[in-house]
């Protein structure tokens, strides 16, 4: 009987081991959360971008301007194959979605509020 409750915990401890060192699921930031940071990593690229040049609001900013401003590799490594629009001056960048993301369907426009907000559109037909 006594070695049928010591078998008993051991079998209780190794389950509770094999529970313990299971993979865990990836943490860090979601999909949107990342597409999110890179909008707000464009939007400083471009406040960087005009602080050191005098062409002022109507230059048309592109990849290349930004380029140094930007983590490298930053238009070449989409979160999930998003498409990043700079936009002028006083507007906020946005993303295109390729695909669907977290349920979101493929071809929505998602930006960047003022207030800090994810907030997105349907991109007309």
């Amino acid at each position: 009987m006594v070695y049928l409750a010591v078998a008993g915990i051991i079998s209780l401890v190794l389950a509770v081991a094999l529970w313990l060192s299971r993979p865990k699921p990836a943490g860090g930031p979601s999909p949107l959360e990342r597409i999110a940071g890179r909008l707000i990593e464009i939007e400083r690229a471009k406040h960087y971008w005009y602080e050191g040049h005098s062409a002022g609001s109507t230059h048309v900013l592109t990849p290349e301007d930004l380029g140094p401003y930007l983590s490298p590799g930053f238009w070449k490594n989409p979160v999930n194959g998003e498409r990043y629009l700079i936009n002028a001056q006083g507007a906020n960048p946005e993303a295109e979605l390729t695909r669907t993301t977290e349920n979101i369907a493929k071809g929505t426009i998602l930006r960047v509020g003022d207030d800090g907000k994810l907030g997105k559109s349907e991109r007309a037909p």
